[in-house]
């Protein structure tokens, strides 16, 4: 073989082989920003779950306390009906 073919497969051998490593190289950074992108949105959903539930813990807590004030409301209006059915007949 002559010496300009054998440079020629070396030099194609060479750049190759450049290319894989370098392909390769931006291959891993590319997995590693996704893989700090995926655990972002990990991070992201869970402290969201963790604000819902939080949220919802209040709303229940809430909730009750509007179910007590529905009945004291309904209790008092009773009261009231209780009272003037009293000052009607005269018993008061």
């Amino acid at each position: 073989m002559s010496d300009v073919i054998i440079t020629a497969i070396i030099a194609a051998t060479a750049s190759t082989a450049v290319q894989l490593i370098s392909a390769n190289a931006k291959k891993r950074e590319m997995d590693a920003k996704l893989a700090a992108r995926d655990q972002r949105q990990i991070d992201t959903l869970e402290n969201l779950t963790r604000k819902m539930e939080s949220v919802e813990k209040r709303l229940d807590q809430h909730n009750g306390y509007a179910e007590k004030f529905a009945r004291a409301s309904t209790d008092i209006a009773l009261i009231k009906k209780d009272i003037e059915y009293l000052k009607g007949s005269g018993k008061c």
